[in-house]
Parts: structure tokens; sequence; C-alpha cells
């Protein structure tokens, strides 16, 4: 944790509770936390959250 910065990946790897416990710690994207690959894991464009959301009420109907 000491040794991440703002320009290192803060993407959790395993279980804080257990030994071995790490970040990604990868060079990060310039607005992100996170490194490239991981800001894809964790950032959903809005047009896929529109149309799942839109999904989900057709099936309400």
């Amino acid at each position: 944790l000491m040794q991440l910065t703002d320009k290192t990946c803060r993407w959790p790897q395993g279980d804080p509770l257990v030994e071995g416990f790490h970040f990604c710690g990868n060079d990060t994207a310039e607005t992100s936390p996170y490194c490239r690959y991981h800001s894809r894991l964790a950032y959903e464009p809005a047009t896929i959250r529109q149309r799942a959301s839109l999904r989900s009420a057709e099936r309400i109907r």
C-alpha cells in the first residue's frame, strides 16, 4: 500500500484478509486509478447500461 502512487494501478488482487494480497501496480491511464486493462473491467459504457436497463424493463411488462 505504501508503494502505490498516483501513477500505479490500485486494482486489488486477491482477498485482503489473506497473505499475498496486493494491488496491480501497473502504470495507470491519465484519468484513472487503474491501468488500461482494469479500467475496461471497472467502467462500463453508458450504452451497454442503457440496453441492459431497457431489457429489464421489457421483462417486467
